[in-house]
């Protein structure tokens, strides 16, 4: 067995490994005396495999290109484990972790906890019962790590991850170019921005990417070889990719539609000659299906197919304007495909169609900056694209576009993009917050591979003389290297866990302790409570959103006018935090020590106590290292209905970002002297609505009003459609 069949046995074994894992975790059997002799059947399949092949290499020559190509994988894994960013304090990522950390210990992807409460990345299943709101793969892939060797072994899991990863585009463009191809694809990777950070995140597009690139090699390898049974093979992985992000339900239909019209038109006959080797594909998949079923009915996940459109929220179809550009594009393409195909290059069309397209928008885009009605809407797509240009892709694009040109590209490379369209659906609605470079997760799995790949084909079928290809890989290293010199072996949050264990010193075990909401450090709450068994509460919002939901039929028939009278919807917004209050202090009662921390520095230290209420004990600051994103734009686009290019440039300084500066946090840890005497919250319209003093008065501006009318809609619409249904 040659290297490359052992590496893709062992990439096989792997995915199916995965599907064994999370079904344990899914009906609840994730223990150590269970998870331990999978992992190790795994490990021990992997080393045959591993070794047959590295004997039989050992009979032919040694292939030098090869050699360079895994040291630079195996290099870059080595500091992908070593300069792994520590503990989050925030976002998506710490979500994935304290998701391995509940499964871990309750051996289910749900768990029973108060606490979970007020925790952002929860869903509440019944009661105190709760399950991650992130999809199960990368959780559950997580939590092996986590169960043999706690936080300290979970940041290697990127480590194999993306050895696979590499090995996998490795062989796929070998498959389409050869090793010179490969090695300009790695080359050119691993100098690439994306790739140097997202994978010391505990990011779910590190799986995702794995995932799909496999499926996509399994692919290539059926169209080059013609052997079908790759295809199913390649099921395997894509049917893993719906439990891993929602939108991996589309791509997995996406490949299920392709390989369908490959074995129709071409591999009718052998399938019929070897239908028991198509087997054990088919019961993977099979089994996965199984779990997605059991998931979604276990987990009450049944978002995960509105979350799958979501990808198309952008896209009015209701708006005829839309509707009959949609249809005409498609006419025009059927119209092409029946009547004109053999009359026509589609490589030198498809290269006019892009290049029109996007220099008709970019019209567009001036006309409407000049107007003065340029919009979010059309100035997404805009985004998009200049973010290619700023983190350096665009140059993979032009090499791509000068392919088309030039007609290089073969059947086999349009396959392989066709099963990879909806990611071009990103670049019109991307749909993920905007601040960077947490808005280039959206295409770090997928397009950019993708860009980065169709350009190193078309350097090495263009056939270039030695010293323009190496004079064109120093000029890419070297900008790589100027992007990338302050992240390389940057570690944000280093030092967090050894910070956090001196600041949890200071609170006796059996107290309460109440951290005023902040968006990236109450997060220390989570950590104090997941990691280290404190009771602490990040904020207060006791009162879910699923019991709210179930409430709100009967609130709105008390309150019918709150769409328009200010006074109804206050009403509403009062009876909801009045609910969340009372179990707070509900939750109060059950402690004889209460602690409130703050970052306020004056008076008014905590909302629900009065200051001479409140005795304080210590301080601690928190210093860690952190990637300075400097361009924000949200809050921009969300206060203006019209913006200006302007003031976006503006907003959109050094991208990609560079910066690691380090990140002070000074808290105050106050006792609470008498915990019962709890104030609670009253939002007013203005200052002359006080009475009381036994409240603490709010007065709610317009955007906040603004922003709990669009919460309620939105809840009164999922009620409606879960009515109808």
């Amino acid at each position: 067995m040659p290297l490359k069949k052992s590496f893709l046995s062992i990439c096989l074994s792997f995915s199916i490994y995965l599907t064994v894992i999370l079904g344990l975790a899914v009906f609840g059997y994730f223990t150590y005396g269970v998870v331990m002799p999978v992992t190790a059947g795994f490990v021990l399949i992997s080393l045959f495999f591993f070794f047959l092949g590295i004997r039989n290499a050992s009979k032919k020559n040694f292939n030098k290109t090869a050699a360079v190509c895994f040291t630079l994988i195996f290099l870059f894994v080595l500091i992908i484990g070593f300069f792994h960013h520590d503990l989050p304090t925030s976002r998506d990522d710490l979500s994935y972790i304290y998701g391995a950390d509940r499964l871990v210990d309750s051996h289910s992807l749900k768990w029973e906890d108060y606490f979970s409460r007020p925790v952002h990345g929860v869903r509440n299943l019944e009661g105190d019962l709760f399950t991650s709101q992130f999809l199960p793969v990368y959780i559950v892939y997580l939590a092996v790590y986590y169960l043999f060797g706690g936080l300290s072994l979970l940041f290697w899991a990127n480590v194999l991850l993306m050895f696979f990863t590499l090995g996998v585009i490795y062989y796929l463009v070998k498959n389409l170019a050869g090793e010179k191809g490969s090695l300009l694809a790695l080359i050119f990777l691993l100098s690439s921005y994306v790739f140097l950070w997202f994978p010391k995140r505990t990011n779910v597009e590190n799986v995702f990417i794995f995932l799909i690139w496999f499926g996509l090699w399994m692919l290539s390898e059926a169209v080059s070889k013609k052997k079908p049974l790759y295809l199913f093979c390649g099921l395997i992985p894509f049917s893993l990719l719906s439990l891993a992000r929602a939108e991996g339900l589309i791509f997995f239909v996406f490949y299920l539609l392709v390989s369908g019209f490959l074995i129709i038109f071409k591999y009718k006959k052998e399938l019929r000659d070897k239908t028991l080797l198509f087997l054990l594909p088919l019961l993977t998949v099979a089994a996965n299906f199984i779990l997605f079923y059991y998931y979604v009915k276990f987990y009450k996940a049944n978002y995960i197919i509105n979350q799958a459109t979501d990808v198309l929220e952008g896209f009015n179809f209701n708006n005829p304007y839309v509707l009959s550009t949609i249809i005409s594009i498609l006419a025009i393409l059927v119209a092409i495909y029946l009547f004109i195909r053999k009359k026509i290059n589609y490589q030198k069309l498809l290269f006019w169609i892009i290049l029109g397209t996007v220099a008709l928008f970019e019209l567009a885009i001036f006309v409407l900056e000049k107007s003065g009605d340029l919009t979010w809407f059309f100035y997404r797509t805009q985004y998009v694209l200049e973010n290619f240009v700023f983190y350096f892709y665009f140059i993979y694009i032009l090499v791509i576009l000068f392919g088309l040109r030039k007609k290089i590209f073969t059947s086999q490379e349009f396959i392989l993009t066709s099963v990879l369209l909806p990611a071009f659906l990103f670049i019109i609605e991307p749909n993920i917050a905007l601040d960077q470079p947490w808005f280039m997760r959206r295409f770090y799995p997928t397009l950019i591979p993708l860009f980065i790949i169709l350009s190193a084909i078309v350097l090495v079928r263009l056939r270039l003389e030695r010293k323009k290809i190496v004079g064109l890989v120093f000029l890419v290293v070297l900008i790589g290297i100027i992007f990338t010199r302050p992240i390389f072996f940057a570690i944000e949050h280093e030092g967090i866990r050894d910070q956090l264990e001196e600041f949890n010193s200071k609170f006796p075990r059996d107290s309460l302790i109440l951290m005023n909401p902040g968006w990236n450090w109450q997060k220390i709450a989570i950590l104090q409570h997941y990691f280290y068994s404190y009771n602490a509460l990040p904020n207060f919002d006791l009162y879910r959103n699923e019991e709210f939901e179930n409430d709100l039929p009967s609130l709105i028939s008390q309150y019918p006018n709150w769409e328009n009278d200010d006074n109804d919807l206050i009403s509403i917004i009062n009876w909801k935090d009045n609910q969340s209050e009372n179990r707070l202090l509900e939750l109060i009662k059950k402690y004889n020590q209460v602690y409130i921390v703050t970052d306020r520095k004056n008076s008014n230290f905590f909302d629900g106590y009065a200051d001479d209420n409140l005795e304080r004990i210590s301080s601690y600051n928190f210093i860690y290292q952190k990637l300075n994103a400097e361009s924000n734009i949200t809050g921009y686009i969300k206060s203006n209905s019209k913006i200006e290019l302007k003031k976006i440039r503006k907003l959109q300084n050094n991208i990609p970002p560079n910066r690691i500066i380090n990140h002070e946090l000074s808290l105050d840890i106050y006792k609470v002297i008498d915990p019962l005497k709890y104030k609670y919250t009253e939002y007013i319209l203005n200052t002359e609505q006080s009475q009381e003093s036994s409240f603490v008065y709010k007065v709610i501006g317009d955007i906040e009003q603004r922003d709990y009318r669009n919460e309620i809609e939105n809840l009164v619409s999922d009620v409606e459609s879960i009515s109808e249904e």
